[in-house]
């Protein structure tokens, strides 16, 4: 398998021989080639996304180092921020914003340093007592997210309990493990309770790539588990994008090249 991508990575740069790759290249680098090549297959990533929840995969598209896309067509009021630039609420949709919308905004803002955006998002936030938009308040009252969007813009806010998403079952580990990435980027590192869920997502779903990828990005920084993961050259091929249908994640409608794409972008910050 890793001779099979080594020679296609080869064809893919035309500029090394089989006995030279073998010698030179690593398994982190045909990742990024990989990468690099799913963003230029990628022409408009709106194509890609599932039409009531594009704000998060866009969102975790560019925390990946893609291209800038329209975020901002999302945010379709002062400081309010929607699932879609079109409408989705009350149908299909339950509710016009959910917490992974809101993740995936602040991902992209944060790798923006777009501090005027996350600053109307928090003035919104405080206007409303943090109910973020329409719809049930499971998915639209979100207090907790405060603290993390006061530390974005440089104050220090006294966190409102316990997270509750740490108790969250099912495809929302996913959610929850976003949730933790980017608190970790802001803070500088994650908690016991938040490794503790980790390794506890990774119990549930060992073949899920993120957990890993979290999990050794801030313990012990051996990620050989999700790069054993992402080079298997069926999930992942080197000369198309991956099935949209990949259930590798566990992540209902989640397009794999978005996540394929996040995880390696995970490991090179390792």
């Amino acid at each position: 398998m890793f001779k099979l991508t080594v020679l296609l990575l080869c064809i893919f740069n035309g500029s090394c021989g089989r006995s030279e790759a073998r010698e030179t290249i690593n398994p982190m680098d045909v990742l990024k080639q990989k990468k690099t090549l799913y963003f230029s297959l990628v022409t408009n990533p709106y194509n890609y996304m599932q039409d009531c929840d594009s704000l998060t995969f866009i969102g975790l598209w560019e925390a990946s180092g893609a291209p800038w896309v329209d975020l901002f067509a999302h945010e379709r009021s002062t400081g309010k921020w929607f699932r879609h630039p079109e409408v989705c609420y009350p149908h299909p949709s339950r509710s016009s914003i959910s917490f992974e919308g809101i993740l995936g905004a602040l991902h992209a803002l944060w790798n923006r340093r777009d501090f005027n955006a996350i600053r109307r998002m928090q003035d919104f936030g405080n206007s409303r007592y943090w109910l973020m938009g329409e719809g049930p308040l499971e998915y639209t009252f979100m207090p907790h997210i405060a603290p993390l969007i006061a530390k974005m813009l440089g104050k220090k806010m006294e966190p409102l309990g316990s997270d509750p998403w740490l108790a969250i079952k099912g495809y929302k580990l996913n959610v929850v493990a976003n949730y933790i990435y980017l608190k970790a980027k802001v803070y500088g590192g994650i908690n016991k309770l938040e490794i503790a869920f980790l390794r506890e997502a990774i119990s549930q779903k060992p073949q899920n790539p993120i957990f890993h990828a979290l999990l050794h990005r801030y313990t012990d920084g051996n990620q050989e588990i999700a790069i054993k993961i992402l080079m298997n050259e069926q999930n992942f091929p080197f000369d198309r994008l991956p099935d949209r249908s990949l259930d590798l994640f566990h992540w209902s409608d989640a397009p794999a090249v978005v996540l394929y794409t996040y995880v390696v972008s995970i490991l090179e910050s390792t």
